[in-house]
């Protein structure tokens, strides 16, 4: 709502990860976690021996739930700039006609403060992150400095649980087909008398019996989901581990956070100069513009297009005389500047 006192407009900014509006990603997260975690513990684990359930409840159960936690304060954490948090001022609306960028010399002029080094302005959450790495959408936050190391924790815990999970399903797949005679392993197997077969066997989901073509379905589908997440979850922390190595961030890996870089190069260039008449006819071999844009805000991309634009508009190549003389073509060479470009105009041997 415009602030009438300071004729400022004011724009909301988000706090944290629970501050509206939600994510699809952060709901399609919590989602898996809960599908993955209650058939590991209604389905998975009542199939081991006995003397093995206990131990899976407590490991995987203390694990999921350390996750959980972390999990929880990554999205609580405000990882504002400090200065920001301690001011905290409104968020005025960027005024792209009195500033090329969201923060110029270490000033916010969304924030209105003067932010720490390392700090960016991101605009999912409209505020200064010290420290930013990226704005994650699936725990709906910015990752920086204050919470970057709940973070991996985050990470860490739900790669190793997402291998129990996995591991523990594709084992008892295996073991379905393995352990029909021996019947060691699974204690749907154990429970059957010497007549009945592994067709009998009483295997849940949900704690509920359910014929094991089923149960080899859940199975199956535990394993795969479990899997692709793993190795997402992997693929990230990967990430992490190499940029952290060479004390970089994904945002300065993908964005130069200083300043819009607009490299524009025009040349231009006559050849086939052949005497026609009295005048030159001149082909003219444009390279176009080509810009490549790193921004962190949302004036510096206009400023890149407009200074495309501006450049395409001063390539104009100058007049050149209709008519030249026999001298002119055997001993000097004609040269026209462009803005951003350079004309060349090499006359070769005519015939008439």
């Amino acid at each position: 709502m415009p602030d009438l006192e300071a004729g400022l407009e004011i724009e909301p900014c988000r706090r944290n990860g629970w501050t509206p509006p939600p994510s699809a990603r952060q709901a399609i997260t919590w989602l898996v976690l809960v599908v993955l975690g209650v058939i590991y513990f209604t389905s998975l684990v009542p199939a081991l021996h006995n003397s093995w359930q206990l131990p899976a409840y407590i490991s995987t159960g203390v694990l999921m739930l350390a996750h959980v936690i972390v999990h929880v304060i990554t999205i609580s954490i405000d990882p504002s700039d400090p200065r920001v948090l301690r001011k905290k001022k409104p968020k005025i609306k960027f005024d792209e006609m009195k500033h090329q960028h969201v923060i110029e010399n270490q000033h916010c002029n969304i924030c209105q403060v003067n932010v720490k080094a390392h700090s960016n302005h991101c605009r999912v959450c409209n505020k200064c992150v010290w420290r930013f790495d990226y704005h994650c959408h699936f725990v709906n936050n910015c990752i920086g400095g204050r919470n970057y190391r709940w973070y991996m924790a985050t990470l860490g815990t739900a790669f190793v649980a997402l291998c129990l999970i996995s591991g523990l399903a594709v084992t008892e797949f295996t073991f379905f087909f393995t352990d029909q005679t021996n019947r060691h392993i699974l204690q749907p197997y154990r429970d059957l008398n010497t007549l009945q077969t592994y067709k009998d066997a009483n295997f849940k989901i949900l704690y509920q019996s359910v014929p094991y073509e089923a149960w080899l379905t859940v199975l199956a589908f535990t394993f795969t989901l479990g899997t692709s997440v793993a190795v997402a979850v992997l693929g990230l922390i990967c990430v992490h581990i190499y940029l952290t190595s060479h004390k970089s961030t994904i945002f300065k890996s993908l964005e130069n956070p200083s300043k819009a870089y607009v490299p524009v190069k025009v040349e231009s260039y006559m050849s086939g100069a052949t005497l026609n008449s009295g005048s030159f006819t001149i082909e003219l071999v444009t390279g176009l513009p080509w810009v490549s844009t790193f921004h962190t805000t949302r004036s510096a991309k206009n400023s890149a297009k407009n200074s495309a634009k501006n450049n395409n508009n001063e390539c104009e190549l100058k007049m050149v005389d209709e008519t030249c003389s026999s001298s002119a073509q055997s001993d000097n060479s004609s040269m026209c500047s462009l803005s951003q470009g350079v004309v060349s105009l090499a006359p070769s041997t005519t015939s008439l």
